[in-house]
């Protein structure tokens, strides 16, 4: 797996879907932020993170998340979900107490 993030774009079932995979640390997190941040609209305003290929979180990684859970949750109808995370990202979420806030979930609900 590839250090450098990569983030692949997609849609389903009402939801706009980011896939992130490789490192989601203080060099790649501002690029993750504006694509996260760039996917959520009035018109679709539900945004989930397909995490399975996500190596490495940093604290800088999980501040954009949850600013896209935010900024999501203040759309009308707006929702956020962190789908399959991969198992360093569902222990460090979970560590952390945010896997229920961040809507960490094996599947779109």
């Amino acid at each position: 797996m590839s250090n450098s993030l990569q983030i692949h774009t997609g849609e389903d079932k009402g939801w706009r879907i980011l896939t992130l995979s490789g490192r989601l640390d203080a060099l790649s997190c501002d690029t993750a932020q504006d694509a996260m941040l760039a996917e959520i609209t009035r018109e679709s305003p539900k945004l989930a993170i397909e995490a399975s290929g996500i190596a490495y979180i940093s604290s800088a990684g999980i501040r954009a998340l949850l600013l896209a859970a935010r900024t999501a949750g203040r759309q009308p109808g707006g929702a956020f979900a962190v789908l399959s995370p991969s198992p360093i990202v569902g222990k460090v979420l979970a560590e952390c107490g945010l896997d229920a806030c961040l809507g960490v979930c094996q599947q779109l609900p």
